[in-house]
This record gives structure tokens, C-alpha cells and sequence, in this order.
């Protein structure tokens, strides 16, 4: 027996179990397949359409241009729909975000669809269900152009294995649509849940399960999924917000005196007889307001779902009435099995609510017909420190145990085959990886060095073109090399991307912060890549160097050089102005720099250099991070914070638990992640503390993941509004904050901006929603307000763009000839000083409609003075002198960072906090 138990440990090792934890929606974020072809086009249905062949439903394939370049439906579309687009998955998925987009027909399409609604049905579902978010809507926004894609998440996800989208119209019109869903397999095998639905608490709380997509009879739920499996956990206190949209959800629960003393039933079906080792349990403990976690756990399993064969599972929690914060009760299933388990809630107190409950399991290969006969024992655990202990695992354990097989030489003769086939692939795979380190030395040169501890990621780049199928040229190619943390190497190709329809190449960069242009000249110039910007690229997304407004002037330059968006470390140089645009190599304000700043920049850019060449980049496993909470939702990623082990800032030793900013790549394809690896490489080198750093990418998870500093006060814009103006009486309050203080807060900004004007880096949406600040009112600049739905107001979005422009903190010049410099950040950066003087109360031309703004601009392009926002109350009037200068028309007689910085230094030399 013992060589039984010897040979199922090894297999345990040798192949990958089917073992699932609690669905994070955080991490269920891939495109399921409709652009990259992985749903078949026989899996795409449709009512009707318009002409099957050039317009039917296989070619509604988002940024894809097939045949017509969208699915059409033959009728046109009206506010009650009829025709619809069916997405087959076959097996059941989450889907968590949905992204359409119109009919561009390489510029001749013009059919789109505002809004539409969605319906999915799954096989345990039986039926198709509309969809509902968590605001009760039904129609979803979509599309305002034929060319640009709109995504949206979904809240709550959708458990399904076919989606049907109807479009719909407010009018009649014709429609066309391309989608495509993001999400993941669900593993978790759950089926469907029956139960009571929850209780009404007074007037303003309802704790009813009010995703539940199944069958309400009456007072019962059957056959459907709600709030118990979708992912979101319930507030500390349910009781912190008097919102609507927060009353009726992630807690559900059930009051005492309805129920006549009965405990609560819930009822779990799984897709097989799967084998349970554990549960939990995700509940609430308010006892001060009548809500306690349950009493007693029961849990019994059936493989039918009549007959609950063994005593139950019973789990007795210790009382906590000290402690008011949720409870993840855990409790070890012993690797019972069945397809049905049954979960007994016994009261209390008045109330219980749970927001979660998960399994892990596996499917099962044991032969039931013996364990149903003789049943399971009956196991009771009791809480203890947290820890759970059976009274009856001996008695357990001999039960559990079936068909013993007392000849173990057969396992052990197995087994010792096993190993030697493992000694043998061992041993192959020591000798290839030795090989390919070789071979990579010998084509790059010295790879980074890959310290014990950490995984680490280093990229080389290679110049030459290279050719392949044949002697076929990959005119736009460049090969990246990438050395894992065992050395071994992976080469892959890039190639460059062709742009097809409007905004189609803008889609953002894998790493939003710092685009690709952060490579273009500030490393190294290259004959094969061109440069459509006139300065280098920080954190707006690239807009492909169009002017917003008109305009005329012969003095707008174009690039006079192309340059790789690759770079080669072992042949890194000092930057060439002469290949810079005008508009960089003139910022300083005068024509030509002088020899001592063009020495100062030299300089600067070699210890980039050196900074980049010896920059160690951890790579994280997405498995520790422990995500907190969502600040930011877009087009260019998901961010939140959360907690982690992460080393030391550019080492790899000095391990330490902290709060970062966990920055998720969109789903994209392959060319992006290389891309993604090398920028934030380079990103990584960037090192100044005023600057949020790189502390470490999660690269071998999907998706791809990159971890920044973060300080506990979060945003600026929120960290001001929370704050009242010191009168000098009141500074030791926590509300208050005093002149000396903004100030020191604007000289931190400048000092960061000095650090990045000195590499000629532009950041193009300068602002207080893009700084975060910690304790002692230290700031970093980053990027995470571009993101958030919360500012959502401060971007214009022009004709439909994905990416909106901050037009209330840009100068003329990036709105009128699509010329960003550092000078333009220097006007941004002013504006960000008024935002903090009135502790960020009210939007810069508050008084001005878009169009207005924009409008006055236009004017202040033609020589007009710019309408400057007024002098906040308490501003010192040399610093508002400044802030004027910042202001000035003609960039060239703008202050340069560094003149800022050190005005804003002698600002505050007495200044101590």
C-alpha cells in the first residue's frame, strides 16, 4: 500500500491536475478568439444578413477588413430588435468585457451600432437570458464611428457558452457590427446553485441575490448563477454607502425569524463527480448590527442529487465579537466526493451574509458504487487559532481508503521506470539548455547576468534583417532576444505594423506610461522606422502628430530621420541632436543649444545608458500578488492596487511585502508582449524619486503585468479635495494644509519633470490626476489618472476617438500643429500648479465649454494672450509671475524645468516638515 501511495504522489507531479481556486475576474482578461481566428467561422451565426458572403456573420471579426468588413443584418435596426449575432464558445466561459466596432469598408463603410443588448445561454442554463448589469441596464453603449472599437467590462460577468448581440437603435437605420469577447474557461465546474433568496432589511437594504439568472419560484432559486460565484466580494460594512447601485449587491442574506429556526440550504451542482478538498466561505461578522458568521457548517455530498449518502462534514466556527471585518472560513473536505453538495447554515444570531463561496476539486476516477454503498463517516472540526483539526481522521482515513492493493512491488517496479525516463529527460534537458546558452553568448555577446532569487528579464536586439520561408525578406523585422532567468534564450520576431484604417495603429501601447517612442533617438538612431512625432513620447498615446485645430504655418518640422523602435544595448551612443526634429534640438529656447547644455544632455544620456545597461527587471508571479482594489479602467489597460514581495528598487536581493500599482496589458497580440518586455526594460532605468518607478513585471501570466510604486494618500486631484486651506491656527489638523506645504508639493513636480526634461522625455498630460503622494506630502508623477473613469471629464474626445486629449492643460502649440515638447509641459505643468494652490476644487476653465476652449486656443495661436486662470487666493505673487511665464505664447520664452526648479527651491528652504 505504502508503494500505492508513493506512485500517486509522483503522478501528482508528473501531470497537471485539474485542481481549481476561487475565480479572480481580475485575471480572466484574454480575447477569446474573434480577431485572432481561434472562433471558427462555423461558430458564428447570425438571423440575417444583408448578402451572406460579403457582409454575413463570418466576417464580424473586430479589426479585421473581410470581404464587406462586418456582419450586416439583412433588416434595418430598431429599438425593439430582432436580428442578432451569435458567438458559439462551445463550452461555458466568463465573459468579462465585450468590445464592438462598425463597418469601415477600407473608408466606405458607414453603418454602426450606438447601443445593442446581449443574451447568452449556457447548457445548465437552458434557456437564453438577458443580460443585466448591476445597474439594472439593458442596453449597452457601442459605437459613435465606423472605425474605432468601443470595450466595455462587464458587471456582473456573464457565465455562458453562446452570446447573442442585438443591435439597437433609438431610430430606424441600418447597423453593422464586429465584436469580440475577452474572458476566460470557467474551471471551477459549478453548474448552477439553488437556495432561498435573500431577506429585506427595513426599507434601504435588500439582500437578495439580485444577479441570479436562473429560476425564481417563488421565494426559491434554482438552476442559474448570481453573486455566490461571480468573483466580487462584499464591503467590510454593507451599511457604507447609501447608493443604490452598492445596496444590492456582493452580500446576500437571510434573517433569522423568517426562517422557523431552520438553518439555511444551499445547493451546489458540478458538470461531474468531482473529488472536494476544500471549501471557503466568504462571510460577514457585524455582530454590533445583528450579523454574525453561522454557527454551525454542515456540508453533504450526492452523486444524484436525491440521496446525500455519509454524515455530513460539520464545521463549528469559534465566536469572534471582537473583530467586525469578514471572514474567509475555510474548512478541508477530505476528498469526499459527489456532483451535488448540500451546505447547512444554522443561525447565529439574527443574520447571516455570505458573498462567495468556493471549491476546490478536481474530477474524480474512483469507483462510487463502493463508497455508496458503505457511505462516509461523519467528520467534526472545530475552529482553533484558525487552524481546523478532525476528531475522527484515523476512522476517516481508514474508510476513505478503497480497493487496497497489497502487491506494491508492481508500484514500485513502476516507479523505478519512472525515474529513469525522468533521469533521462533531465539530463537531455541540461544538455539543450547548456547548448542554447552557448549559442545565444556566441550571437549577442554577454546576456544580463540572472541572479539567484529572482527571474529576471533582459532583452538584446539585433539589427539585421532576416529572412526566412524560403529567402523571403521581412522588409520591417527586427529579432528580439529575451533571456529567461535559467539563460536560456527565445528569439522572436517583430514585425512592423501597417496601418489600415483611422486610429487603428494608435491602440495603446502595451505599457501606457511610456510609449515606444521612448526608444526612438534617446538610445539610438536607425534607417527603418519613422518617427511621425516631433518630440519624444511620455505618457498621452501617440496621435500621430495631427493637429487638432488648422493650421497654416510653414514652421511646423518634420522629422528629419527614421528611427528603430528596437533597441541594440550593445551598441548604445550618446544622442544625435542632428536627427531630432527642430522643435527638440531648439527647446531649450534658443536657436541652436549651446556646447555646455548639448555636453549637460550628453551626459545625461550616458548615464541613462549606463542606468539601462545594468537595470534588473524582477519578474513577479501573478499568483502573489494580492490585488486590493480597481483605480483605473480603460482603453490602455486595467490598473489596481495591491500587495506583493517585491526586492529592493534595482536589485534583486532586500525582499519586502508593499503596495504597488499592478498595471494589466490589454489583451493583445504576441508583437505587443515583445514589445511590452522591451519598454518596460527601459522603463525600469528611470530612476528618480520623483518619478513612480518600475519595481517588476509578471511576464510568464496572462496577461502581461507591470508593477509600479504607489503612496498610500493615492491621486493628488482626490488627496487635495480632501483637504481645507490652513488659516495658521489649525496645522496640526490632519484636514489642513498649509501654502508652505502646496508649494513643496509643486517643487516636487517640477523636480521630477527637471529629471525627465534632462532626456528630453515629453509627458504630454501633466496634471495633479496623474501624481500620486504618500506620507510627508512626497509626490511622483505617473499616469494612472489617463485611465479613470473619475476624470473620464477631463479628456476631449475628437470625432469619436478612443483616446481623449486634456485640452484644458495643453498649450496651443500640440492642439494647433500637433507639436509636443518639454516647453508644452512646462505650460502643463503651470496649470497643474493652479490645480494645487485651489486644492484641485474646480477644472481649469470651468467657465469655458470644450468647444470654447478649443476655440481660444485657436486664437491664442494667432498671437492673442491666453485668458490665464485667475490668481488663487492665497498664491504668492511670485509664484503666479511664474506661472504667466509659463503661459507665454511663444514657447522659446517659456522657463525650462530646471529655471522652475530651482525658483521652486528657494521657494521653501526654510521650509521643514
Amino acid at each position: 500500500m505504502a508503494g500505492k501511495e508513493i506512485f500517486i504522489s509522483l503522478l501528482s507531479l508528473l501531470f497537471l491536475k485539474q485542481s481549481v481556486d476561487a475565480f479572480d475576474a481580475a485575471r480572466c482578461l484574454a480575447a477569446l478568439g474573434m480577431e485572432s481566428g481561434a472562433i471558427k467561422d462555423e461558430d458564428i451565426q447570425a438571423s440575417s444578413s444583408f448578402e451572406n458572403g460579403s457582409v454575413g456573420p463570418q466576417n464580424a471579426r473586430v479589426r479585421q477588413e473581410r470581404l464587406g468588413g462586418a456582419w450586416c443584418p439583412n433588416q434595418p435596426t430598431m429599438h425593439e430588435p430582432s436580428d442578432w449575432l451569435e458567438v458559439n464558445l462551445k463550452i461555458t466561459h466568463v465573459i468579462t468585457s465585450l468590445e464592438t466596432q462598425g463597418r469601415f469598408g477600407n473608408g466606405q463603410g458607414q453603418e454602426y451600432a450606438e447601443h445593442f443588448m446581449v443574451e447568452y445561454w449556457r447548457e445548465s442554463l437552458g434557456k437564453w437570458t438577458r443580460y443585466k448589469n448591476y445597474k439594472g441596464e439593458e442596453i449597452l453603449r457601442g459605437n459613435i464611428n465606423t472605425y474605432a472599437p468601443v470595450k466595455q467590462d462587464l458587471d456582473p460577468p456573464i457565465f455562458a457558452s453562446k452570446i447573442r448581440f442585438f443591435p439597437h437603435s433609438h431610430h430606424v437605420r441600418m447597423v453593422c457590427m464586429r465584436v469580440e469577447l475577452y474572458g476566460c474557461h470557467w474551471n471551477d465546474g459549478i453548474l448552477s446553485y439553488s437556495m432561498p433568496q435573500g431577506d429585506q432589511r427595513g426599507s434601504n437594504w435588500n439582500f437578495y441575490d439580485s444577479s441570479y439568472d436562473g429560476f425564481w419560484d417563488g421565494s426559491f432559486l434554482k438552476q442559474g448563477l448570481g453573486q455566490l460565484t461571480d468573483g466580487r466580494l462584499g464591503p467590510e460594512n454593507f451599511k457604507s454607502t447609501f447608493y443604490e447601485r452598492d445596496k444590492v449587491q456582493n452580500w446576500v442574506g437571510w434573517r433569522n425569524d423568517t426562517r422557523n429556526g431552520k438553518p439555511i440550504e444551499i445547493v451546489f451542482e458540478f458538470d461531474a463527480i468531482r473529488d472536494f478538498s476544500s471549501m471557503v466561505v466568504y462571510t460577514n461578522n457585524q455582530f454590533t448590527k445583528d450579523v454574525q458568521v453561522f454557527s454551525e457548517l454542515q456540508i453533504s455530498f450526492s452523486i444524484d442529487g436525491q440521496l446525500y449518502l455519509g454524515e455530513a462534514i460539520i464545521l463549528k466556527p469559534e465566536e469572534d465579537r471582537i473583530f467586525e471585518t469578514p471572514k474567509n472560513i475555510s474548512l478541508k473536505l477530505h476528498h469526499r466526493f459527489g456532483k451535488f453538495v448540500k451546505l447547512r447554515l444554522f443561525f447565529a444570531a439574527k443574520w447571516i451574509l455570505i458573498s462567495e463561496v468556493t471549491f476546490k476539486s478536481e474530477p474524480s476516477a474512483r469507483n462510487y458504487s463502493a463508497d455508496a454503498k458503505y457511505g462516509n463517516p461523519a467528520i467534526e472540526h472545530k475552529e482553533s487559532d484558525g487552524k481546523f483539526s478532525s476528531e475522527n481522521d484515523d476512522q476517516f482515513q481508514n474508510d476513505f481508503k478503497d480497493n487496497q492493493d497489497n502487491d506494491s512491488q508492481t508500484y514500485l517496479a513502476v516507479i523505478v521506470g519512472i525515474l529513469m525516463a525522468l533521469s533521462l529527460i533531465m539530463a537531455a534537458a541540461i544538455f539543450f539548455i547548456t547548448f542554447r546558452n552557448r549559442t545565444g553568448k556566441s550571437l549577442n555577446g554577454s546576456a544580463l547576468p540572472s541572479k539567484a532569487g529572482w527571474p529576471v528579464h533582459g532583452s538584446l536586439f539585433e539589427n539585421e534583417y532576416h529572412k526566412q520561408n524560403g529567402g523571403m525578406s521581412l522588409d520591417s523585422a527586427a529579432t528580439q532576444l529575451l533571456v529567461t532567468s535559467g539563460g536560456d534564450s527565445l528569439i522572436m520576431k517583430r514585425p512592423n505594423l501597417v496601418y489600415q484604417e483611422p486610429h487603428r495603429d494608435s491602440r495603446p501601447s502595451p505599457y501606457y506610461s511610456y510609449s515606444t517612442l521612448l526608444s526612438q533617438g534617446t538610445i539610438r538612431p536607425d534607417l527603418r522606422y519613422k518617427d511621425t512625432s516631433d518630440t519624444y513620447e511620455y505618457a498621452m498615446p501617440d496621435v500621430q502628430g495631427v493637429p487638432l485645430l488648422p493650421h497654416n504655418s510653414s514652421d511646423h518640422c518634420a522629422p528629419s530621420q527614421e528611427f528603430s523602435t528596437f533597441v541594440d544595448k550593445s551598441t548604445l551612443g550618446p544622442l544625435h541632436e542632428c536627427s531630432m526634429s527642430r522643435a527638440l534640438s531648439s527647446k531649450s529656447g534658443s536657436t541652436n543649444s549651446s556646447s555646455k547644455k548639448s555636453s549637460e544632455r550628453m551626459n545625461n544620456t550616458q548615464s541613462f545608458r549606463k542606468q539601462f545597461e545594468k537595470m534588473i527587471v524582477p519578474d513577479i508571479s501573478m499568483s502573489s500578488l494580492q490585488l486590493k482594489k480597481r483605480i483605473a479602467s480603460g482603453t490602455f489597460g486595467t490598473i489596481y492596487v495591491a500587495e506583493t514581495v517585491v526586492p529592493d528598487y534595482g536589485s534583486m536581493y532586500g525582499a519586502r511585502k508593499t503596495v504597488v500599482a499592478a498595471k494589466f496589458l490589454p489583451p493583445t497580440s504576441g508583437k505587443d508582449k515583445a514589445a511590452f518586455l522591451q519598454e518596460v526594460q527601459m522603463l525600469a532605468a528611470l530612476d528618480d524619486q520623483n518619478i513612480c518607478r518600475v519595481l517588476g513585471v509578471c511576464a510568464n501570466d496572462d496577461p502581461f503585468c507591470v508593477l509600479l510604486e504607489y503612496l498610500e494618500h493615492g491621486d493628488l486631484t482626490q488627496y487635495l479635495k480632501s483637504k481645507e486651506l490652513s488659516t495658521g491656527l489649525n496645522n496640526s489638523k490632519e484636514e489642513y494644509i498649509s501654502v508652505k506645504e502646496l508649494v513643496y508639493v509643486c517643487c516636487q513636480i517640477s523636480s521630477g519633470m527637471q529629471f525627465l526634461e534632462s532626456l528630453n522625455f515629453v509627458h504630454r498630460d501633466l496634471a495633479t490626476r496623474n501624481c500620486i503622494i504618500g506620507a510627508n506630502y512626497k509626490v511622483k508623477i505617473c499616469d494612472f489618472g489617463a485611465d479613470s473613469d473619475v476624470y473620464e471629464g477631463d479628456y476631449y474626445k475628437v470625432d469619436g476617438q478612443m483616446y481623449g486629449l486634456p485640452i484644458r492643460w495643453m498649450a496651443w502649440e500640440p492642439l494647433v500643429q500637433g507639436k509636443y515638447t518639454t516647453k508644452s509641459d512646462v505650460w502643463s505643468f503651470a496649470v497643474t500648479v493652479w490645480e494645487v494652490l485651489t486644492l484641485a476644487r474646480n477644472q481649469p476653465l470651468k467657465h469655458m465649454s470644450d468647444s470654447e476652449v478649443l476655440h481660444h486656443l485657436h486664437l491664442v495661436s494667432r498671437g492673442d494672450a491666453f485668458m490665464q486662470l485667475a490668481k488663487p487666493s492665497h498664491c504668492p505673487k511670485d509664484i503666479y509671475e511664474l506661472m504667466s511665464e509659463c503661459w507665454k505664447q511663444d514657447p522659446s520664452e517659456r522657463p525650462t524645468f530646471r529655471e522652475i526648479h530651482l525658483f521652486l527651491q528657494r521657494k521653501h528652504l526654510n521650509f521643514s516638515l
